[in-house]
């Protein structure tokens, strides 16, 4: 009985002691070490992500200045405006696409243009392509990539909206008309003779891949699981995924939809953190933000960590804790053999003893080698026997002498 009542205080001590430790002690300012943990994280990821958003921001309103002064560069502005007339002439003349752009590779207005718009994109190191359109046909007039001279890119999204819409600038992540390779386009509409109507549009391209994603994965505190992802306003990806998806398939930009609940929530413009599962339907920590680009177009960015990552430390200090306690167990348990069996041995003892006395055995002692509280019991039962015994005698020998 001492061995269960001992073992099972214990157990339940060392329970207690565990779940107070993890989770907190109620009614007090002891949170615990998972709440602590989580808290950590929550901070952790709140910081990355506002790092993160505040680089992409930067990152972005260098790259708008970028294409705002190159439209408005007293060096672009005059060779585009004179080779304009020359394009428009020949295009009421009937000559062909073709002839008409070989006749441009020819001048020496162009020739400088695109020697000028080489040297913005080797000096930068950011831009994919640059590029200037007729924005009366569609067709590229200049380019860094000489095969791209006389391409149509009318149909083009932000190109049609920059001309049918009165925007000055548009930005978007989309595919290239001529390539099909995704890119980051800024269109910014020349003004060629300081009126409404617009004759050339500039377009730089940037890959995503190379500088967006860069900026989303650098830096440390992630861990082996952690992302970073970017999405646009239909919560479609803009950026390739670190992880395949639940079913094992690779996701592509701007054709897979996340329905994770903070990516959804960042691309309605909203801002927090939360516990949630991710597209591969994982448990994770996320702390997600908007990004505002433009008056209209804006993207949503998520940081993420697994849990099972997080809280992996934790896990392993349970495991050993309750190696440990399960060892102390042991040893507590043995402790409590040895000294219920010390307790119990001079009681069995006198048990026999009195037992014996019962049989009618009045020379039984029990020997007094303890000064303890057994010990005290073993002189007095000592005493009380021989109390009896002599009472035994004296009352025989009266018996004998009647």
């Amino acid at each position: 009985k001492m061995l269960i009542y001992f073992g099972s205080m214990y157990v339940i001590i060392l329970i207690l002691f565990v779940l107070s430790e993890l989770f907190g002690v109620p009614f007090t300012d002891f949170r615990g070490l998972y709440s602590q943990e989580q808290s950590e994280v929550f901070q952790h990821l709140n910081l990355v992500a506002d790092l993160k958003k505040e680089r992409i921001q930067h990152w972005v309103v260098e790259r708008r200045d970028d294409v705002r002064v190159l439209s408005e560069s007293s060096i672009i502005k005059p060779y585009v405006a004179a080779l304009m007339p020359v394009i428009n002439k020949n295009s009421v003349k009937g000559v062909s696409e073709n002839e008409l752009f070989d006749k441009l590779r020819k001048k020496e207005d162009y020739q400088i243009l695109t020697q000028h718009l080489n040297l913005v994109k080797t000096s930068h190191g950011v831009y994919d392509k640059i590029q200037i359109v007729n924005a009366a046909t569609g067709a590229i007039i200049a380019s860094t990539e000489n095969g791209n001279l006389g391409k149509n890119i009318f149909q083009h999204d932000s190109l049609s909206k920059i001309l049918h819409q009165g925007y000055n600038e548009v930005i978007n992540i989309g595919k290239d008309p001529l390539s099909g390779v995704l890119k980051l386009f800024i269109f910014r509409a020349i003004d060629l003779y300081g009126v409404d109507e617009i004759s050339a549009v500039l377009i730089m391209h940037i890959n995503p891949e190379d500088f967006i994603n860069s900026m989303l994965h650098t830096g440390g505190g992630l861990g082996r699981t952690g992302e970073a992802l970017l999405i646009n306003q239909d919560v479609r990806i803009l950026t390739t995924l670190k992880h395949p998806l639940s079913n094992g398939a690779i996701a592509m930009p701007l054709e897979y939809q996340i329905k994770a609940e903070p990516a959804i929530l960042a691309a309605q413009g909203q801002e927090g953190i939360i516990m949630t599962e991710d597209y591969r339907d994982k448990a994770v920590l996320a702390a997600y933000r908007h990004i505002r680009i433009t008056s209209e177009l804006g993207w949503g960015l998520v940081i993420k960590r697994d849990q099972a990552e997080i809280f992996a430390p934790l896990r392993k200090s349970i495991y050993y804790r309750t190696i440990i306690g399960t060892f102390c167990a042991f040893m507590m348990m043995g402790l409590t053999i040895v000294i219920a069996r010390n307790l119990s041995r001079p009681i069995r003892r006198l048990s026999r003893a009195v037992r014996d006395v019962e049989k009618g055995d009045l020379s039984v002692r029990m020997s007094t080698t303890s000064s303890d509280e057994v010990g005290i019991l073993a002189s007095a039962f000592n005493s009380m026997i021989r109390q009896v015994q002599n009472w035994n005698t004296t009352l025989s020998t009266q018996v004998k002498s009647r």
